[in-house]
C-alpha cells in the first residue's frame, strides 16, 4: 500500500494522492485558529463537492462572556480553473506530479500538479494559510504557469453565502467598493438571543501577469472572473485575502473590512507571512521536540505539537479540532479525555492556556448540575461530551450511567494546580467543582447493608463491552480518590464558598464515612483486579474458547466474552500507581493487554505509558515506534486520531518514557531511551518555569532556561536547578 506521507522532520509531504486518500488528508490537514476552522482544504481548493469545511466556532459580544457557537461560514478561498471551457482539476486522468506540503514551522499548506492535456501543459500552485496572530485572517495565493501551449485561461472566486446550508435570499446582503468584496446574512445560532450578522470580506490582488476581473453579485453570491491570455513561460498569480468578523447590522458597506483587507493587500502574501512568521518562531524555540536516530517519530511528534499550537485554547472556544472530530466533523469537547489535552497544554503552551480550559471547564459547571438534577440528584453530573454547551446524546444508558467523568476531571483540577501552583483556582472554582461531584457522587451510591459497605450499581464506565455494571472498580476508586481529595482540601477553601454552596461539617463527616467504607473488589489470587462484579466469573476464561480477536462479531458476543475495548483497570493504575505494589501492576498489565480489542491510539499510548513506569521497555518502545508513525496513524480515515488522542503522544513521550510526574507540586523524572534512538530532547513548563530535559541511553542533562531555581528528583536524587 502507498505511505500517504514522505519522510521529513518539518513536512507533511503526500503525492500522488489517491481519491480514497482525499478524505484521510481532509483531516489530517485540517487547520484551525481558535476562531476559523477550516477542514475539506484539499478537497475543497479547486471547486471540488465536500462537505461543510469552513465554521466559525466562537465570539465576544460586546466584549462580555464569550459565547460558543458552531456557524458554517459562507464557502471561501475555492479557486475553479477553465482552459478553453473546460475545469481543471487535479484528477488521475490529466494532473501529474500531484503534491500536498503541510509546512509544520509556519502551518502553510500547498497543493501544486501539473495539468497535461494534448500539447498544453500547465504548472498550478496553490499556498494556503490561516493566520495564528489575525484570528479573523485567512489568505490564499495561486500561481498558474504556462509550460506548454496557449490560449485563454478564466479563474473563478468568490463567495457563496449559502455555504453549508440553505439560506433566504432576502437575508443576505452584499457589497463591494475598490477591489473589496463583502456579503452577511444573519447569525443563526439556536436558543441563543444573539442578534448579530455574519459577515465575510475579502479581495483579490494580481501579484504577477495580466487579467481582466469581472465581478458578478447575485442573490446569496458573489463571483469574480479573471480571464487572462497566457504564453510559455508567462505565469499568473492571484492572491485573495479573506477576513471573518461578527457585526451588529446587515453588509451594505466595505468600510468595516477596506482598512484590513488593502493593508493585507498591499503588504501580499509573502510579506504578510514574514509578519505572522514570528508567533510560530516562538512556539518551536521553547516547545519543539527533538529526536535524533529515528525521523519517523521526529516527524509525528513535531506533527503532535504543530497541532497543539494551532488548538491552544483560547477563552472563547472549545479544546476540539473540527477537522480531527469523526461523524459530522462537528467541534465538542470530550470531557473524559480532559486529563489528557490539559496535560499538553500547561506542560507545552504554560498556565495562560491551561487557565483557559479550567475556565472552560469552571462555565460547563451549569450544564453538570442540571444533568444531575434530571435525575433528581444533586450536585454535578459531567456528561462525557458537549458540544456548543450542551450535552451531547449517545445513548440512555451511558449518558445516565457514565459517572465516573467528574472525578477524572477533578483530577485534572489537582494536575493543573500541582503544575501551575495556582492555588487561588484550587480554593474557588476547583473546589466548588469537586464538591458538587462529590455530592453528586454521595447522591448516587448505595448502602450494601449485607457487607456495611457503600457501591455505586448500574453504572458503565470506559470499557464499553461491560454496561450497567455494579461495583465498577475503576468508578468506586474513582470516587473514593474525590471524596478523599476534598476532605484534603476543605481547610484552604474560601469560606465564603462552602456557605454559598451550604457545605457543612455534617456533610464533611458524611463523606468521610463514605469514603472510609467504599467498597473496592479484591484482586483474585493471580492479582488480577475484576473491572466490575459480572467480570469476577469472565477471569480466566479460556481465550481460545472465546471470540477470536480477528473474527466476526456482535455486541452481544463481546459482551460475555473477557475481551475490553479499553483496559479501565490498567488507566486506573496509571493514576494511582503508588497505592500499588509492581507485582499487581505488573499481573494486571500482563492479564488485560492481550485481551484488548482496539486499535485506538488513547489505548496505544496508555500501555506504552503504563509499560514504561513498570520498565518494561522493549513493550514501551514498540508502542512509542506505533504512536509516532505519521503513516500508520493516518491509515485509513476510520482508526485515524481525534484532536484528543492524538494528544496521548505527549504523555507516551514524556510522562512515559521521560517518566516524568509532578504529585503534590513536586517534579520527579525516571527516564530511558528508546532503543535505535540516539536522544531526544524536550521542554517543559513548570510552575512559571521554562526546563529542557534531554535523555540519551547514559545521560540525562535537565537545564532551567528561564524562572527561579527549582529542585527535582533525577532518578530518585535531588538536583538543585539554577
Amino acid at each position: 500500500m502507498q505511505k500517504l506521507f514522505e519522510l521529513d522532520p518539518w513536512y507533511l509531504r503526500s503525492q500522488n494522492v489517491t481519491p480514497a486518500q482525499t478524505a484521510v488528508l481532509d483531516r489530517a490537514l485540517a487547520q484551525d485558529n481558535g476562531v476559523i476552522q477550516i477542514k475539506n482544504g484539499v478537497t475543497a481548493a479547486f471547486g471540488g463537492k465536500v462537505l461543510p469545511g469552513k465554521y466559525l466556532q466562537a465570539f465576544l459580544p460586546n466584549e462580555a462572556q464569550p459565547q460558543e457557537i458552531l456557524e458554517p461560514l459562507p464557502e471561501f478561498g475555492n479557486f475553479q480553473i477553465y482552459f478553453a471551457d473546460q475545469m481543471i482539476t487535479p484528477t488521475a486522468a490529466n494532473a501529474q506530479d500531484y503534491q500536498i506540503d503541510l509546512n509544520l514551522k509556519n502551518g502553510v499548506m500547498t497543493q501544486s500538479f501539473l495539468w497535461v492535456k494534448a500539447d498544453l501543459k500547465l504548472e498550478i500552485t496553490l499556498n494556503q494559510f490561516l493566520s495564528q496572530v489575525d484570528l479573523s485572517a485567512v489568505q490564499y495565493q495561486l500561481a498558474i504557469k504556462m509550460i506548454s501551449g496557449t490560449g485563454t485561461l478564466t479563474v473563478t472566486t468568490g463567495l457563496n453565502a449559502a455555504g453549508t446550508e440553505t439560506v433566504q435570499s432576502d437575508d443576505v446582503s452584499t457589497a463591494m467598493e475598490d477591489g473589496v468584496f463583502a456579503l452577511s446574512r444573519p447569525l443563526q445560532v439556536s436558543e441563543k438571543t444573539v442578534e448579530m450578522h455574519l459577515a465575510v470580506a475579502a479581495t483579490t490582488a494580481i501579484k504577477a501577469g495580466q487579467a481582466q476581473i469581472q465581478t458578478d453579485i447575485g442573490e446569496q453570491s458573489i463571483q469574480q472572473k479573471l480571464t487572462a491570455q497566457l504564453l510559455p513561460g508567462e505565469t499568473l498569480t492571484l492572491e485573495q485575502f479573506v477576513v471573518v468578523r461578527l457585526v451588529e447590522a446587515p453588509v451594505t458597506s466595505v468600510a468595516a473590512f477596506s482598512h484590513r483587507l488593502q493593508q493585507l493587500k498591499t503588504l501580499g502574501f509573502n510579506k504578510v507571512l514574514q509578519h505572522w512568521q514570528p508567533a510560530w518562531d516562538t512556539f518551536w524555540q521553547t516547545s519543539d521536540v527533538v529526536i535524533e536516530g529515528n525521523t519517523t517519530a521526529q516527524q509525528a511528534m513535531r506533527y503532535t505539537l504543530y497541532q497543539v499550537f494551532q488548538h491552544r485554547p483560547h477563552t472563547a472556544r472549545e479544546t476540539q479540532v473540527v477537522g480531527m472530530q469523526q461523524g459530522r466533523f462537528l467541534p465538542q469537547v470530550n470531557w473524559e479525555m480532559l486529563p489528557h489535552t490539559l496535560e499538553v497544554f500547561q506542560e507545552v503552551l504554560g498556565s495562560i492556556n491551561a487557565k483557559a480550559i479550567m475556565q472552560r471547564l469552571f462555565d460547563h459547571l451549569p450544564i453538570a448540575r442540571a444533568h444531575a438534577g434530571a435525575l433528581g440528584l444533586q450536585g454535578a453530573f459531567f456528561p462525557t461530551r458537549t458540544r456548543v454547551g450542551k450535552l451531547v446524546k449517545q445513548d440512555t444508558l451511558r449518558d445516565e450511567e457514565s459517572i465516573y467523568v467528574g472525578a477524572l476531571l477533578v483530577l485534572a483540577i489537582k494536575s493543573y494546580v500541582d503544575v501551575t501552583n495556582d492555588r487561588s483556582y484550587l480554593s474557588h472554582h476547583g473546589a466548588e467543582i469537586a464538591i458538587e461531584v462529590a455530592r453528586f457522587y454521595m447522591q448516587r451510591i448505595t448502602y450494601l447493608p449485607e457487607n456495611k459497605r457503600y457501591s455505586f450499581l448500574a453504572v458503565t464506565a470506559p470499557n464499553q463491552f461491560e454496561i450497567n455494571e455494579n461495583h465498577n472498580w475503576l468508578t468506586n476508586t474513582l470516587a473514593k480518590w474525590t471524596f478523599d481529595f476534598v476532605l484534603k482540601i476543605l481547610p484552604h477553601v474560601d469560606q465564603a464558598l462552602l456557605v454559598a454552596l451550604q457545605f457543612t461539617q455534617d456533610e464533611a463527616a458524611q463523606l468521610k464515612y463514605i469514603a472510609q467504607n467504599m467498597y473496592l473488589l479484591s484482586a483474585n489470587q493471580q492479582q488480577v483486579l475484576p473491572q466490575s462484579q459480572s467480570y469476577v466469573d469472565k477471569i480466566g476464561l479460556p481465550v481460545l474458547n472465546q471470540l477470536a480477536p480477528g473474527a466476526a462479531q456482535n455486541a452481544d458476543q463481546l459482551r460475555r466474552s473477557s475481551f475490553v475495548s479499553f483496559p479501565e483497570v490498567l488507566l486506573g493504575l496509571l493514576y494511582f500507581e503508588d497505592n500499588y505494589d509492581r507485582e499487581v501492576k505488573v499481573a494486571n498489565f500482563n492479564y488485560y493487554q492481550p485481551l484488548i480489542k482496539s486499535n485506538r491510539l488513547v489505548v496505544n499510548n496508555l500501555l506504552g505509558t503504563l509499560a514504561a513506569h513498570l520498565q518494561l521497555k522493549s513493550e514501551a518502545t514498540e508502542r512509542t515506534l506505533a504512536a509516532l508513525d505519521m503513516n500508520a496513524l493516518f491509515a485509513n480515515l476510520e482508526s485515524s486520531p481525534t484532536f484528543e488522542e492524538l494528544m496521548t503522544n505527549w504523555t507516551l513521550l514524556v510522562h512515559g518514557l521521560a517518566n516524568l510526574q509532578h504529585a503534590n507540586g513536586q517534579l520527579s523524572l525516571r527516564p530511558f531511551c528508546p532503543r535505535d534512538w540516539q536522544r531526544y530532547t524536550f521542554h517543559l513548563r513548570f510552575q512559571e518555569r521554562l526546563l529542557q530535559i534531554t535523555v540519551s541511553s547514559d545521560v540525562t542533562e535537565v537545564q532551567l532556561l528561564t524562572g527561579y531555581p527549582l529542585t527535582i528528583q533525577l532518578d530518585g536524587h535531588a538536583v538543585i536547578l539554577e
